[in-house]
């Protein structure tokens, strides 16, 4: 079954009329038109030449200033200055994925205790979590040391696993 649609001289000269508008708007006014799109392109690229030369502010700078009187000011300013710390034998490569199984050689519990670290913070974002360390920023999937890797971190403590089995580390 063939449907043919028709369309009244009055709706195609609606259709039409705009198309119209603005080729006599550009025939009358391209000039115009040019010279303002220079204009605004010459600012905004004044303001991508200020943007890019910028000095690199001096690191020792931030790290010379007097400590704070409020611990928990000193602690979030210290968590900002941390460098992950990640050990990557490629260059460039991403590192191990959380959800694969880690071979981890399994040490006898009763010769060596588990070792011993303390949580300074721990800080969960929209899409990340971190947390500190022994004075290490980790994340989920980084290894505590050469036998334990964090599984899970969450408000009140992280979940490791490795030689000594799962254990959770709390905040103290």
């Amino acid at each position: 079954m063939k449907v043919n649609i028709y369309i009244s001289p009055k709706k195609l000269l609606y259709l039409i009329l705009p198309v119209l508008i603005a080729f006599i708007f550009l025939f009358l006014f391209a000039q115009d038109l040019v010279e303002g799109l220079e204009k605004r392109f010459l600012l905004y690229k004044s303001i991508i030449i200020a943007n890019i030369n910028f000095d690199i502010p001096n690191v020792q700078f931030i790290e010379n200033k007097p400590p704070n009187k409020n611990l928990w000011i000193k602690t979030i300013f210290d968590a900002f200055i941390l460098v992950p710390f990640r050990k990557n034998l490629n260059k460039g490569s991403l590192p191990p994925p959380i959800r694969k199984k880690l071979t981890i050689p399994k040490v006898d519990r009763k010769k060596q205790p588990p070792p011993i670290y303390h949580i300074s913070m721990v800080y969960i974002g929209a899409n990340k979590k971190f947390v500190v360390i022994n004075n290490r920023l980790l994340m989920e999937g980084d290894f505590v040391s050469d036998k334990e890797y964090i599984v899970l971190i969450k408000n009140d403590g992280v979940l490791l696993d490795g030689a000594w089995g799962r254990r959770w580390l709390k905040i103290k």
